[in-house]
Formats: C-alpha cells, structure tokens, sequence
C-alpha cells in the first residue's frame, strides 16, 4: 500500500510538470477519462501545468491517497470504485462527479468513510 501512495506523490514534478503516463498506469483511469477529469495531455506533460490544473491534479491525488488506503493499495477495486455508480449521488459514480468537476462531493465521502494516516494526504 505504501508504494502505491508513494508512487503518487511525485507525479507533479518539479517546476509544475507532470507525468501523464504514470499517472494513468498508477490510477487505473483512461488516459480520456484523466483528460477529462484535468484538462490534461500526455502531449502537454513536458509543459507546466496552470494553477486550475495543478489543483485538479492535486485534488485526484487526495482522492486516489484515500481510495489506496482504504483499499489497501489493491489497484483494481480502486479503479472499480472510482468507475461504479454511487446510490448516494443518484447513479453517478465518483468518475462522473470528477468529469463535472465536483471533486469537493468525492473528497468529503472519502473523508467521512475512510481514515487513512493524515500524513499521507497533504495539499
């Protein structure tokens, strides 16, 4: 578990880059649905990123530190929770929240569900 939550905390690079790919293998999304989500492309990677995307990608993170905590860094059930319906949001699934920008939603179920090691999720 430790690893994979690890392995997300460098994915904003020095002086705001990113890597695109990475975070695509580390978070089981589509590279369209991390575009979606962020407005990002593995094309503009090696450019910085605004400061609206940098606090989308920021945002992902919590959300994926959460779920890899609460899931004990198991990147499937992850990448299942992250794509199914929710009863409490009327069908949508968290993806669907994050593709209307509604992070905040995600964020606070987490927070009110999970208790990961606060260390873990800075930002």
């Amino acid at each position: 578990m430790t690893n994979l939550a690890n392995d997300l905390s460098p994915l904003i690079k020095e002086g705001g880059k990113y890597d695109f790919d990475k975070y695509v293998a580390l978070t089981g999304l589509k590279k369209s649905e991390l575009k979606e989500i962020t407005g990002l492309t593995e094309l503009r990677s090696d450019r910085p990123l605004s400061q609206d995307n940098r606090n989308k990608l920021r945002s992902l993170t919590k959300i994926l530190t959460y779920l890899i905590y609460e899931f004990q860094g198991n990147e499937e059930a992850v990448s299942h929770w992250i794509h199914s319906p929710r009863s409490q949001w009327f069908g949508d699934s968290p993806l669907d929240l994050m593709q209307r920008k509604d992070f905040e939603t995600v964020e606070n179920y987490l927070k009110r569900h999970c208790e990961p090691d606060m260390n873990m999720i800075k930002g």
